[in-house]
């Protein structure tokens, strides 16, 4: 069995109110906190919840280990230190974590997975997922089963 710890969240603290249907990234910090090194086909799935993901925004929703994917759009900002990276690099050059960019499509009816990798004992990732606030106002909480 796998372990994780949730560190923190990045951005967009638990609690944030957004406008219904605003498009957002968020980014979770996590950390291998088990004894064995997660396998390439880690992968966090939705479990339950309000579904606030649609197809446009999955395809870019992928983080692996000690980094991040964000669309071509998107300013890309590094998870653990927030330096900014210009596009086309493929690390921070502040602290050195990898950043790839990488495609994934789920089809609407599956429960959305974002592919995390393999992942050290005892280090920690930043999970990056462009999300949508529900059209309908109210308090709203998924969850993810690995």
């Amino acid at each position: 069995m796998l372990n994780a710890r949730f560190i923190e969240d990045v951005n967009v603290p638990d609690g944030t109110i957004l406008s219904p249907q605003t498009k957002f990234l968020k980014i979770w910090k996590m950390s291998n906190n088990g004894s064995i090194t997660w396998p390439e086909s880690t992968a966090l799935h939705f479990a339950d919840g309000e579904r606030m993901f649609n197809n446009d925004l999955i395809k870019s929703s992928l983080a692996t280990s000690r980094s991040n994917s964000f669309s071509d759009e998107e300013e890309l900002h590094c998870p653990r230190c927030t330096f900014y990276i210009l596009p086309n690099r493929t690390s921070c050059e502040m602290c050195g974590t990898n950043i790839t960019r990488r495609e994934h499509e789920n089809r609407s009816d599956e429960k959305p997975k974002i592919h995390i990798g393999p992942v050290e004992v005892g280090k920690d990732v930043g999970i990056a997922v462009d999300l949508q606030a529900p059209s309908k106002p109210g308090k709203y909480v998924s969850s993810v089963e690995d």
